[in-house]
């Protein structure tokens, strides 16, 4: 009704508005893109390192947000299927802008440190206050899995240069590294040190990988050989220091799973639920979804602690909505497209 009676309502929803719109909104995108944002920074700086959070940003998205939605209404009548297509599109990225914008301050996050057999109910952020949650975890059993181990080699320039092959960590394994050929005479996946030695410490707390290897310079001629390992919480990381200055170390290793087999109590409605949280495998309770965030790396495999974070984004569904409709216009556009090409 006002885009008939005043010409700025007119104007909202023409080119002459949407490019303008665009421009300024993606100009502020591609600089939160370039810097990094960091929104707990107080010094002169905060505008840069936290874009969203100014009155530009927010003017920014309102101006996007009317002009979208008016060419979005302007469309609306006469219904056809071409306008149908155009609504679905334009109201849907409305949804997701608007939704994902203004739904961040219902949207909360904490970080939840987990013992094995405990119940935690609160987060601690990382100026040590402590935030109640309406759910609380308990932690069944923490499961992590490893990849083998990595030999690397530390030139002058202190690079990690990495073996030319794949290696498999094994008794008798020989690959190169830069100049270096390195063999695995002997090798253990849990080991413990003693003295000069290491032995054979599966199920001990705090062991880890460890191999006595051979190294030989291009003509074959062996040039060093001792035992080497990586850190663990109990002793500390063992290298082979070469006369030209390079150095040959053993690599932590990565974790190729972890995982938390865990139980979610609800006090809104007293309920609960047990199951296993993975990397992108959450679990959800009263519209909190539970993610497996980290675990306690300085122990390795004998970590007994897990780390959650824990979301609630009550605005998510409707973002999921907006992108539904996008989808859905999209798919509209190449049914379009297809009948225009058989017509011709």
């Amino acid at each position: 009704m006002l885009r008939k009676r005043l010409y700025f309502f007119k104007w909202l929803a023409s080119a002459e508005a949407a490019i303008p719109s665009i421009c300024f909104f993606l100009f502020f995108i591609i600089l939160m893109g370039i810097i990094p944002q960091k929104p707990t920074i107080p010094n002169k700086t905060a505008f840069f390192n936290n874009i969203t959070n100014t009155c530009f940003f927010f003017t920014t998205i309102i101006f996007l947000l009317l002009t979208l939605g008016s060419a979005t209404i302007s469309r609306l009548f006469p219904f056809s299927f071409k306008n149908i297509t155009f609504f679905l599109n334009h109201f849907g990225l409305w949804i997701v802008l608007s939704a994902g914008y203004f739904g961040t301050t219902d949207k909360k996050e904490a970080l939840l440190s987990v013992k094995e057999g405990d119940i935690v109910w609160y987060s601690i952020d990382s100026n040590g206050k402590i935030e109640e949650l309406p759910i609380a975890i308990e932690l069944v059993q923490f499961k992590v899995e490893f990849y083998d181990p990595k030999i690397v080699l530390v030139d002058k320039n202190n690079k990690l240069k990495y073996p030319q092959q794949d290696v498999n960590f094994k008794d008798n394994q020989n690959f190169k590294i830069d100049d270096l050929i390195i063999e695995i005479k002997k090798s253990f996946k849990k080991s413990y040190p003693i003295e000069n030695d290491f032995i054979d410490a599966g199920g001990i707390p705090g062991s880890g990988a460890s191999a006595f290897i051979n190294i030989y310079d291009n003509d074959n001629k062996l040039i060093a050989s001792d035992w080497i390992c990586h850190s663990t919480i109990m002793y500390n990381e063992k290298s082979i220091f070469l006369d030209d200055g390079r150095i040959i170390r053993m690599l932590n290793p990565e974790p190729s799973y972890f995982g938390s087999e865990i139980k979610l109590y609800s006090q809104k409605s007293s309920g609960m639920i047990q199951g296993t949280v993975e990397v992108n495998n959450p679990l959800k309770l009263d519209n909190w979804w539970i993610y497996q965030y980290s675990y306690d790396s300085s122990a390795g495999a004998d970590s007994e602690i897990s780390i959650f974070k824990a979301v609630y984004d009550p605005w998510l569904y409707f973002i999921y909505c907006g992108f539904i409709m996008m989808l859905t216009g999209v798919f509209f556009m190449f049914i379009i497209f297809s009948f225009k090409k058989n017509n011709l």
